[in-house]
């Protein structure tokens, strides 16, 4: 079996171009960084190097397994980074969950942070709607979550506000003009497209304008039924707001309405204390304030 420390050899030797080079690299004598490349060649039974005058030319056989080599010192290197993380109580994965209707630049930055900090965690990012992200903290399939609250409280979980967005009413254009007040007379008779999750907490009543009904549970595809005439909606204004840029939903304002703000809650479960990279991302969370609606801010 060779040895890592033959391997690191050969890799330094590739990279610097000599024993002596790649002693200073490694911080070993170079007659040690020989001996270590001759006897990887010799329990091969492979010569990596040719021994040139002042000079050492890697082999056909050298250049093929290379590649292996340096892979394998990585990932030695990255198994003895986990070891001390472990023994610095550091995080080796973090999981969360985030709501669609939250999707945003503003978020993603939060996991380079993450990412930043602690350079060899797993992460691992699930987005789905609010149900989704609820059963994901339930089921420990996600340490942390961000879920659009329309003050509905889950059951042993712990959640608190992050920030708040605006939602506007949109529709397409083939229904209204941009900045269009509708009397609640005609809205009524329009198709309303809701969140499915409302229904099941009892709240779509409380958002509810229209005689008639489409619940929805992906974001995406309420984007697409508004933009083609179905019916219209409330949504998150920094959601709408490219589609509303680039002409292909508007936004219009019932009459006698008020703004309609909500909140973003950051959620996990209560018998169980947050990580260090859980604290990590529930500030950078926190430190928005409000949801943008300029995703370049």
């Amino acid at each position: 079996m060779y040895s890592l420390r033959q391997l690191q050899a050969f890799v330094a030797t590739c990279e610097q171009g000599s024993f002596k080079l790649a002693a200073i690299a490694l911080n070993k004598r170079a007659s040690t960084v020989a001996e270590l490349v001759s006897t990887l060649e010799d329990e091969s039974n492979t010569q990596l190097f040719e021994r040139q005058t002042r000079k050492l030319v890697l082999t056909e056989s050298g250049k093929h397994l290379l590649p292996v080599a340096k892979a394998t010192v990585r990932e030695a290197s990255c198994f003895s980074a986990v070891v001390d993380n472990l023994h610095q109580a550091v995080p080796t994965t973090f999981s969360v969950a985030i709501d669609s209707m939250l999707s945003h630049p503003a978020i993603s930055r939060s996991y380079q942070v993450i990412l930043q900090q602690f350079p060899n965690i797993e992460l691992e990012v699930l987005v789905g709607d609010t149900l989704q992200v609820v059963d994901w903290i339930t089921t420990n399939k996600a340490e942390i979550g961000l879920v659009a609250s329309a003050l509905s409280e889950f059951e042993n979980i712990t959640q608190f506000t992050a920030f708040n967005f605006e939602l506007v009413e949109v529709a397409s254009s083939q229904q209204f003009t941009r900045g269009e007040v509708v009397s609640n007379t005609t809205m009524r008779e329009l198709l309303q497209l809701q969140f499915k999750h409302l229904a099941q907490f009892n709240l779509d009543k409380r958002y509810q304008i229209g005689h008639r009904i489409c619940y929805v549970n992906n974001l995406q595809e309420m984007l697409n039924m508004v933009s083609e005439g179905v019916g219209w909606a409330f949504l998150p204004r920094t959601i709408a707001q490219p589609w509303i840029d680039a002409g292909k939903i508007v936004e219009f304002s019932i009459e006698g309405g008020t703004p309609v703000y909500w909140f973003a809650e950051i959620v996990h479960l209560s018998a169980k204390e947050p990580s260090l990279a859980g604290d990590v991302f529930m500030q950078e969370v926190m430190n928005l304030k409000t949801f943008e609606s300029n995703p370049s801010k």
